[in-house]
């Protein structure tokens, strides 16, 4: 297994905090161990999919919602950083 840095982009994700809803966009970077990185993208798409959903974001219907890996990085073992799950809302 190799280590991946995929950073990731999310556009047009809908919140409801208090009952409103709230466009949401963001930018989060995911460390995975994967065999490529076209598999090291599935991995980080999946992870942050399941993150956001926890966390009441959803991609709205009838919505051209994305969500992009734009980066993905092969490091070594001393890069690897697992547990950074931060991400950065505008």
């Amino acid at each position: 297994m190799s280590y991946f840095r995929c950073k990731l982009h999310g556009q047009n994700f809908s919140q409801q905090p208090n009952g409103h809803a709230v466009d949401v966009n963001f930018y989060a970077v995911r460390w995975v161990e994967a065999l490529t990185d076209d598999h090291a993208v599935e991995r980080a798409i999946e992870i942050v999919t399941r993150q956001i959903e926890e966390n009441g974001i959803r991609r709205p219907k009838n919505s051209e919602a994305t969500l992009e890996v734009e980066d993905v990085e092969e490091v070594d073992a001393e890069a690897y950083k697992p547990n950074s799950d931060s991400f950065i809302f505008y």
